[in-house]
């Protein structure tokens, strides 16, 4: 009986590990990101632990893209992929991708309102949406006030065009008596 047993289990178990999957996820997030996404993929897979998630980093977007076609060439591209939003056509153009509206529309449970729309809208190709930004930047310009009444600007009535930011970082940059530079019109 006890024979029985454990060659039950050992079925099991065989069994477990025959469906056990596994992910490749690259990604192009350099630094302390590289130790969040082994974490987060570490958590992942304490919820779900028939899955194994194998995260690498590859350099630079472009360098992460680059491999990835370089792989799909060769026929072992990786599961999920960080691709820039420049990317993001090449992906579609090459056809190896599938659309994240396709895993949406078989996912009753998900909730795509989650995204914000103008976001989401910029990764939407003939319809269809194609990938979820893991990111998202926006740039900002801050404009000190008191520097543009100094340097004779208007401070309610900032640049709205990039010729007229021109014109503001002009007025705004203050040279020595050698022509050095002592205050920039504006900084990264």
């Amino acid at each position: 009986m006890k024979k029985k047993l454990l060659v039950l289990v050992l079925a099991v178990a065989l069994m477990g590990l025959a469906y056990a999957v596994d992910i490749q996820f690259w990604h192009a997030m350099g630094g302390e990101r590289i130790e969040y996404f082994e974490n987060v993929a570490k958590e992942f897979e304490a919820l779900h632990p028939e899955i194994n998630v194998e995260v690498q980093f590859n350099g630079s977007y472009r360098d992460n893209l680059n491999k990835t076609i370089a792989a799909v060439n060769s026929g072992t591209p990786p599961n999920v992929v960080q691709v820039f939003e420049i990317g993001t056509q090449m992906m579609v153009d090459s056809g190896i991708i599938v659309p994240v509206q396709e895993l949406i529309d078989n996912d009753p449970t998900f909730d795509p309102g989650i995204f914000l729309t103008p976001i989401t809208n910029y990764y939407i190709v003939q319809g269809e949406l194609y990938s979820i930004p893991f990111n998202s930047s926006t740039a900002i310009m801050y404009y000190n006030k008191t520097m543009f009444e100094e340097a004779g600007l208007d401070p309610d009535n900032p640049p709205r065009t990039f010729a007229d930011f021109i014109e503001a970082c002009k007025a705004l940059t203050i040279k020595d008596e050698n022509g050095n530079i002592v205050q920039t019109g504006f900084t990264w």
